[in-house]
């Protein structure tokens, strides 16, 4: 074998192992997003299944210039196995996101009321980072410390209960985010993510 034959057969080995680690990396799915009935099933949600999916009634959100965040909810078996300290505080993460997201254009209430904006939130799937696993490439192979989290959300009329939006997406850790470096990175940033995307929804 001359030395241009064997240097051709030693790049495409290369080449190959390059694409195996490709195909492998490529094969970390999506999240799909989770509904556990938070939204009721006769809310008309639009989007496809595993995108975002949301829902605003033909009159809008813009009348309302008041808004109350209600304590974010878990959905049944969500943060089983996680210390009870960390999911109060994701809890709270996610509940001040919403606030601060909303208070750049209304104004907080203290009260659930007439003319109030009530935003409903659930944490409907969690799995948190294993940053372990996310330090060098070759140990991120199908995502296998990467985490997801999914979020279900419903909007209602303060004086009447009745429901005016919903909004359900999920969020899995991207390969080049930074946030895979800390167990909770990934889901502290589709919070706040979520967050402006609410607000948005209430435009």
């Amino acid at each position: 074998m001359n030395f241009s034959h064997s240097r051709f057969v030693s790049r495409c080995a290369t080449a190959a192992v390059a694409l195996a680690l490709l195909s492998l990396f490529a094969c970390q799915s999506k999240q799909e997003t989770v509904l556990t009935g938070f939204i009721p099933d006769f809310v008309p949600l639009r989007g496809a299944k595993g995108e975002v999916q949301s829902w605003v009634s033909g009159t809008g959100l813009r009348q309302y210039r008041q808004f109350f965040v209600s304590p974010v909810a878990l959905a049944a078996g969500v943060g089983d196995g996680e210390s009870s300290e960390d999911i109060a505080q994701l809890q709270a993460t996610l509940s001040n996101d919403i606030n601060t997201a909303f208070a750049a254009t209304r104004t907080a209430a203290a009260v659930a009321g007439p003319g109030v904006l009530v935003i409903n939130s659930s944490i409907s799937c969690l799995k948190p980072n294993n940053p372990l696993l996310n330090i060098a490439p070759q140990t991120q192979i199908r995502g296998r410390g990467y985490g997801h989290t999914c979020i279900e959300v419903t909007f209602t009329d303060g004086g009447t209960g009745q429901i005016v939006a919903a909004y359900a997406d999920a969020d899995t850790t991207q390969r080049f985010s930074t946030a895979k470096a800390t167990k909770w990175g990934s889901t502290e940033a589709a919070f706040t993510h979520w967050a402006q995307a609410l607000a948005g929804l209430a435009q």
